[in-house]
């Protein structure tokens, strides 16, 4: 994990691995994974040289993830990476919804400043009508959306008692027309692309 304790907080995680708690008022996004570990996308307040104070951090991977973390900054550095997705629940604890213009930084699970990313667009998209194009921009290697679907929809399965406890719902049912935060990004500045 980050030194920040991370759960879960939108579709990406791998049977059997263990997510501790978010703090308090960070918002934290896992990334479908293609074979095994997790990837984690954290939203908190981070100087750097590439950005201002108080811009928050986008957070890919923990310690021990098997270099999914690594290989997702890659791909969004290559240009294939272009867009997340959580759960419009996941908001409920008072996190904003991303805007089109935030800009992020890129970090690894320890804290290395990748890029500096801004929101582009942002779709709230219910999950039946989730396109190719998000299972595309996810840049994960999903062949369509069905199967970017089913990936997602075993993933907020297992994680319901989280999403519950976070959203403070505790009788909230993954549902064909659940909504879905989808939000794309570019990269404005970063690290010279890695071969991944």
């Amino acid at each position: 994990m980050t030194p920040h304790q991370l759960t879960p907080r939108s579709p990406d995680g791998v049977r059997g691995v263990s997510v501790p708690r978010l703090p308090t008022g960070v918002r934290g996004t896992f990334l479908p994974p293609r074979t095994t570990g997790s990837a984690v996308m954290e939203n908190r307040p981070y100087r750097s040289s590439m950005q201002q104070a108080n811009t928050p951090e986008t957070i890919f991977g923990y310690e021990g993830d098997g270099g999914l973390g690594d290989r997702l900054i890659t791909a969004v550095l290559a240009g294939r990476k272009v867009a997340t997705s959580s759960l419009a629940v996941q908001y409920l604890s008072g996190d904003p919804l991303p805007r089109v213009g935030e800009h992020r930084l890129l970090t690894d699970h320890s804290g290395q400043v990748h890029a500096r990313l801004e929101t582009t667009r942002v779709e709230i998209i219910p999950l039946h009508l989730v396109t190719d194009e998000v299972a595309h921009d996810e840049g994960e290697g999903f062949r369509d959306a069905a199967e970017w679907r089913a990936e997602h929809v075993r993933f907020w399965q297992e994680i319901k008692d989280s999403i519950r406890h976070e959203s403070g719902d505790a009788r909230w049912a993954l549902r064909d027309s659940e909504p879905v935060v989808v939000e794309w990004f570019r990269v404005l500045e970063g690290s010279a692309c890695r071969e991944g």
